[in-house]
C-alpha cells in the first residue's frame, strides 16, 4: 500500500499557498479547527474528486473553498496545478 500525506493549501482571491501538511484526514481536519474558530465541531465529509492527477477531500463547511485538501503520494512530485492561481487576474 502506497502511504500518502495531505497537503492543505489556503487560497484566497485566487492565490493559493501551503498551508500545511498532516499524516491523515482527520489530522488535516484539526488543523483546520485550529486554524478557523468558528469552524463547527461536527463538519461532515462529502466525498473525494479527482483534480490534477491527485484527490481532492470535500467538507461541508463554511470555509471548504478557502481550504483545498489534497491527498498526494508519499515522496513524489506535487502537481504544479496545485498552486496555480484561479480565477484570473495579475
Amino acid at each position: 500500500m502506497q502511504k500518502t500525506v495531505f497537503l492543505i493549501i489556503k487560497q484566497v482571491e485566487g492565490v493559493k499557498q501551503l498551508a500545511g501538511v498532516a499524516a491523515t484526514i482527520g489530522d488535516a481536519a484539526k488543523l483546520l479547527a485550529k486554524w478557523e474558530p468558528e469552524c463547527p465541531d461536527n463538519f461532515n465529509f462529502l466525498g473525494t474528486k479527482e483534480e490534477y492527477g491527485v484527490t481532492r477531500h470535500l467538507f461541508n463547511i463554511p470555509f471548504n473553498m478557502a481550504y483545498l485538501i489534497y491527498e498526494v503520494p508519499m515522496n513524489s512530485e506535487v502537481p504544479a496545478e496545485l498552486f496555480k492561481k484561479e480565477y484570473g487576474g495579475i
